[in-house]
């Protein structure tokens, strides 16, 4: 449950919102051998098999997780993506926005 990175929302009027990235609730290990946990807020959206030596056959995973806009009725100009500096390395493979 350690904050491990963040996404801030910069809106059009000047406000920030953080929304953060628990450790166990949004991200895990990506080497499922390390770590066979399984996220409470996201689901798995990519798995597979390592085949490259000296990794061959493990396995690892990649994470979706979605946020809701705690602010829907103002404009998202900008979205910043931070880590805490952490033993862990949170990484962003891509975003999307929903209306």
């Amino acid at each position: 449950d350690a904050v491990i990175g963040s996404y801030t929302l910069l809106y059009a009027d000047g406000h920030q919102e953080e929304l953060p990235i628990v450790y166990g609730r949004q991200v895990r290990e990506w080497w499922v051998s390390n770590d066979r946990g399984e996220c409470r807020e996201s689901e798995v959206a990519w798995e597979a098999r390592d085949t490259d030596v000296p990794t061959r056959g493990v396995r690892h995973r990649l994470y979706r997780t979605a946020y809701r806009n705690p602010r829907p009725e103002a404009e998202v100009q900008r979205i910043t993506f931070t880590s805490k500096h952490t033993h862990c390395a949170p990484f962003l493979i891509a975003i999307t926005v929903e209306e």
